[in-house]
C-alpha cells in the first residue's frame, strides 16, 4: 500500500510558553517563580510587576521531574537551588552564582538557606548558605538517601533512610538536626521502620507523617509513640502556620470513608485528573479546607496576607471556601507583557 502524504498543510509544533512555573515561594506579598526548564526566575512584586532573572545554568529538555529547581524567597531576595547549583537573586535584579554542585533539596530558615548535595548515593553533603558569605559545608556523610527536610526552632530537621542499592530494599531511617551555625546532631537509626514511598516532615512540632501514621520527633531525635491517621496521604508539609496533605480524592469506600472531606464532593467539569490539597489545623490537625488541584506534587508556599499559592498545572492561589476552584495567575502573560514594554 502506498500512501501519499502532503506535509505542506501540517501546523507547526506550538511554541513553549515562556514560562512553565514548576516552583514558587513568596515573602510577604512577593512571589518568586521558577521555570521548569529554563534558567529562567521571575519575582513578582504586590502589583505584579515583573523582573526577570537568567541564572546560570543549565537548560534541561523534557526534564523526568516535576521541579529542576526550588526557589526559597526571604526580605531582600530568593535562593534558586537544584540540579545545576545554587543561586541567590537579590530585588535589586543581580544574580550570583554559589556553587555549581547540584543538590537534592533544600530550606530556608529567614535568609539561612540549607542545602542537601548527593555526592553519591547514599551520602549527603550539607551546604549552609547566606547572602553574601561563603558558604558552610559539612561532610559528605553515609546517612542514607534524604527524604524530607523541614525548618523547625533554630534551624532544621532531616529524615534520611537508607536503601539497598542492588534491590531497593528500604532499611533504616535516621533523624539529623543542623543548627543556624551548621552544628550538626545525628539522631540512632529509628526502631520504627519508615514503611511509605515518600514520608515527609512537619515542622511545628517537628513529625514524620508516614501514610497513614504520624510521629511526634522528641528532642533527642526519637520518635513518639504513633498516631493514625484516617487514611492514607500521599504528600505533604508545613510553613509556618501552614500544615497541608495531598491525596486522592476519597469515594467513600476506602478506610477513612469520605476523609478528608465531610462527604461526597462535586469536582470541576473537565477531563483533568485531580488530587485533593487539603489545609489541617497545626493543632488538632483537623480538616479545615480542601481543593482540587491538578498535582500530586504541588510546590506551595503562603504569601503575608495569607494567600496560599501552589503549582499544579500553572501557578494558582487557593481559595479559603472549601471546594471552590484555585484561581490562576497567568505568569507567562505577565512575563510576556513585560517584555513588550
Amino acid at each position: 500500500m502506498l500512501v501519499d502524504l502532503d506535509l505542506t498543510e501540517v501546523p507547526p509544533p506550538p511554541l513553549r510558553p515562556s514560562m512553565i512555573p514548576a516552583a514558587i515561594s513568596a515573602h510577604e506579598s512577593d512571589l518568586w517563580i521558577a521555570d521548569r526548564e529554563l534558567p529562567l526566575v521571575v519575582h513578582l512584586d504586590a502589583d505584579r510587576r515583573v523582573r526577570e532573572y537568567t541564572v546560570p545554568g543549565q537548560i534541561f529538555d523534557t526534564p523526568p521531574a516535576d521541579r529542576t529547581r526550588s526557589v526559597w524567597a526571604h526580605a531582600d531576595g530568593c535562593w534558586v537551588g537544584g540540579w545545576d547549583g545554587i543561586f541567590h537573586c537579590t530585588r535589586g535584579g543581580t544574580v550570583e552564582a554559589i556553587t555549581d554542585t547540584p543538590i537534592r533539596d533544600g530550606a530556608a530558615h529567614a535568609q539561612t538557606l540549607l542545602a542537601v548535595a548527593v555526592p553519591e548515593r547514599g551520602t549527603a553533603e550539607l551546604i549552609l548558605a547566606r547572602p553574601g558569605q561563603d558558604p558552610v559545608t559539612h561532610g559528605p556523610e553515609p546517612w542514607g538517601d534524604l527524604e524530607s527536610m523541614t525548618t523547625c526552632e533554630g534551624g532544621f530537621v532531616l529524615l534520611f533512610r537508607r536503601r539497598d542499592p542492588s534491590t531497593g530494599a528500604l532499611g533504616a531511617a535516621r533523624l539529623v538536626r543542623v543548627d543556624l551555625h551548621a552544628a550538626v546532631t545525628v539522631g540512632p537509626p529509628l526502631e520504627t521502620a519508615m514503611m511509605s514511598y515518600r514520608p515527609f516532615l512537619t515542622g511545628l512540632p517537628p513529625t514524620i507523617v508516614d501514610g497513614t501514621t504520624a510521629y511526634r520527633i522528641l528532642d533527642d531525635l526519637t520518635l513518639a509513640q504513633p498516631n493514625s491517621l484516617p487514611d492514607h496521604v500521599l504528600g505533604g508539609g508545613q510553613i509556618g502556620d501552614l500544615l497541608w496533605i495531598v491525596g486522592h480524592p476519597p469515594d467513600g469506600s476506602g478506610r477513612g470513608q469520605w476523609w478528608p472531606l465531610p462527604g461526597p464532593a462535586v469536582y470541576p467539569a473537565d477531563h483533568h485528573q485531580y488530587w485533593l490539597f487539603t489545609r489541617l489545623d497545626p493543632v488538632t490537625w483537623e480538616p479545615i479546607a480542601s481543593i482540587p488541584i491538578r498535582s500530586p506534587r504541588p510546590d506551595v508556599t503562603i504569601d503575608g496576607a495569607g494567600t496560599v499559592w501552589v503549582t499544579a498545572a500553572g501557578v494558582h492561589s487557593l481559595p479559603h471556601q472549601h471546594m471552590n476552584p484555585p484561581e490562576l495567575l497567568d505568569v507567562a502573560e505577565l512575563l510576556d507583557r513585560s517584555r513588550l514594554r
